[in-house]
């Protein structure tokens, strides 16, 4: 389930209104691109600040949720609007707007932007706020952004570029995935002990679609000296540092090496009924090189007319066009008994439970031969297994045959009556739980939650867990697997308990907040700060849990205002400090001369200044 991320800040909207000279009645265009102003006449744009409230959701990973509204007391009418987001100082659009089912918007799309880069109104008719739309970052945007907007109300009547208070987006970069070719076996070379290998290159794709870059060692077209099996190791890495790595073998081999022969498995074949003797049709023997040489294979005597009763061998050799050569041996059995026909046994017919149609499936039917290997007879069902099968009740024939075309055949039915089937019951096991050992030995009484399990036709399950609540001996992690069934399913889940060694003592952890300092803006601002340090002596530090009233980032108003964070370990042990943030408004004294001297001027005295309103401008 996605997390919400939830942001109240004054919109900063782009609203391009149908002009009556430009005829933006159909929304804004290209060139408002930049400047985001409409081209309505001579007039110009509301110098009041936008009486609207932008509430941002994350939707998922990516994705938001942009609610449009007005303040209470707040007319919530106009006649369309624009949205882009941008990254901050930069006047390209990013992501992609959604308008799927929004009939008074479409998409606004800017030159060398991406498709979709904007939102604004389709046509002229009034309208009313909220207004939601679904925004999506691009893959893998780390960043941040602000939206550049502008509103009209009437003709006359509107606020144009205003600039929202910024986003941070970090989209997690996933592994790329690399595949390495299959091993590889080649000869050495006849006058040294080694070979040029040449191998095929392994393959790499990126989830993001981030650029990445494979290498591998040792490089293909290299020598590899000495004989024997070297490992190869392939990594591929994307632009943003994240990486995957493979492994084969390359196997240097000796001269040049035997083939390898496999023979077909022993058969047995009934006499026929006019001599002693039977015709043999057996499968081929199979022969690889490991020097990848060609070869051929010859079996004696070959397949076709075995005269007389009793076993014969038959002998197989694989020869390469090197001359090494293996051989392998199988026995063909003439029997002098009649063939007798197989013997099939179907399933009990059965019932099944569905909402209509539904796939059936049932086990292969038992089918036995005196001739012939049971595993080698030919088993086939009309309908197979697995076949979709309607309401009602349909037979089933299956047949079984053996290898002289003698067959057996059995039936039986299979209905499908209304209803929703047997349903797998649904088991919950509880949290993974950490307990610290006695003080008299290794272990811990061990007292965890039940887990639960529900079935839908049966309602509440019984479970059972192993080992069972109680005492746990020795320290470390222990698997425990719950387990419950309803009259044809059983299902499992598994938690874990760690007994961990006992600390006799747990000191606090130690919190240094950031010093107070002193933020410009025009009206409340958001404030961001670096997050304290904190240290603890019993814990890792990275596993402390800091928080801060209020947090980064927060909306502070103009004044003074104090800040305090706490740091907390493990065992709850905690530690505070506290700084403060002050807001300081237009006209109020640089302090410490925040600004060079190329960006102020003197008033007054050469030790006076008279800042901008918004830090990091400048001031005059």
């Amino acid at each position: 389930m996605a997390s919400l991320i939830h942001h109240v800040f004054v919109l900063v909207l782009e609203l391009c209104l149908a002009g009556r000279a430009l005829s933006f009645s159909l929304g804004a265009g290209t060139e408002a691109c930049q400047d985001l102003t409409p081209r309505h006449a001579n007039n110009v744009p509301q110098t009041s600040n936008p009486p609207f409230v932008f509430r941002v959701n994350q939707e998922s990973a990516g994705v938001y949720a942009v609610t449009i509204d007005v303040p209470p007391g707040e007319s919530n009418v106009y006649i369309g609007l624009a949205i882009q987001t941008r990254r901050v100082g930069n006047v390209q659009p990013i992501g992609t707007w959604d308008v799927t089912g929004l009939t008074n918007f479409r998409h606004y799309s800017c030159p060398g932007g991406p498709t979709g880069g904007g939102v604004t109104h389709s046509n002229n008719v009034r309208k009313t706020l909220p207004q939601t739309f679904l925004w999506t970052a691009p893959d893998g945007f780390v960043g941040t952004v602000v939206c550049h907007a502008t509103v009209v109300r009437e003709f006359t009547t509107f606020w144009a570029n205003f600039v929202s208070p910024p986003l941070e987006i970090s989209l997690d970069n996933r592994d790329p995935v690399i595949t390495c070719p299959a091993d590889l076996s080649v000869p050495t070379r006849v006058d040294i002990q080694g070979a040029i290998v040449n191998y095929g290159s392994a393959t790499c794709t990126d989830p993001d679609q981030d650029a990445v870059s494979v290498d591998c060692l040792p490089a293909t077209g290299g020598f590899f000296q000495g004989l024997g099996a070297r490992p190869v190791t392939c990594t591929c890495q994307d632009n943003r540092g994240a990486s995957d790595s493979c492994q084969f073998t390359v196997t240097v081999a000796p001269g040049n090496q035997d083939p390898v022969i496999t023979c077909p498995a022993d058969i047995s074949v009934p006499t026929l009924d006019v001599f002693d003797g039977a015709i043999v049709n057996y499968q081929s023997a199979t022969c690889t090189d490991p020097d990848q040489d060609a070869v051929t294979v010859d079996c004696s005597p070959s397949a076709g007319l075995f005269q007389g009763l009793g076993v014969r061998p038959v002998t197989c050799t694989c020869v390469d066009n090197r001359g090494a050569s293996s051989s392998c041996q199988f026995t063909v059995t003439i029997n002098a008994a009649v063939n007798i026909r197989p013997t099939i046994d179907c399933p009990a017919s059965f019932a099944v439970q569905a909402q209509g149609a539904t796939v059936v499936p049932w086990e292969r039917p038992g089918c036995t031969d005196p001739d012939q290997d049971d595993a080698t007879l030919l088993v086939s069902c009309s309908p197979m297994p697995n076949s979709v099968f309607p309401p009602g009740t349909r037979s089933v024939t299956c047949t079984c045959t053996d290898n002289q075309q003698l067959s057996d055949q059995c039936t039986f039915t299979v209905t499908v009556q209304p209803g929703v089937g047997n349903q797998e019951p649904v088991i919950t096991c509880p949290a993974d739980l950490s307990v610290p050992t006695l003080a008299v030995f290794e272990g811990a009484i061990v007292n965890y939650d039940p887990a639960t399990c529900t079935d839908q036709e049966e309602g509440t399950l019984a479970v059972d867990c192993s080992p069972a609540a109680g005492l746990f001996q020795g320290l470390g992690a222990r698997p425990v697997t719950c387990t419950c069934a309803d009259d044809s399913v059983s299902v499992s889940c598994r938690f874990i308990v760690t007994i961990t060694p006992i600390n006799p003592i747990n000191t606090p952890p130690t919190i240094v907040c950031p010093a107070s300092f002193v933020v410009q803006a025009q009206g409340a601002t958001v404030v961001p700060w670096d997050r304290p340090g904190c240290t603890d002596s019993d814990q890792g530090d990275a596993t402390l849990s800091v928080s801060c009233s209020p947090m980064p980032n927060s909306v502070f108003p103009q004044g003074t205002r104090s800040v305090t964070c706490t740091c907390t370990d493990n065992q709850q042990l905690s530690d505070q400090c506290t700084f403060t943030v002050t807001v300081q408004g237009v006209g109020d004294a640089c302090l410490g001369a925040p600004c060079g001297a190329d960006e102020c001027r003197l008033a007054g005295t050469r030790a006076g200044y008279t800042c901008h309103s918004i830090i990091g401008i400048g001031c005059n």
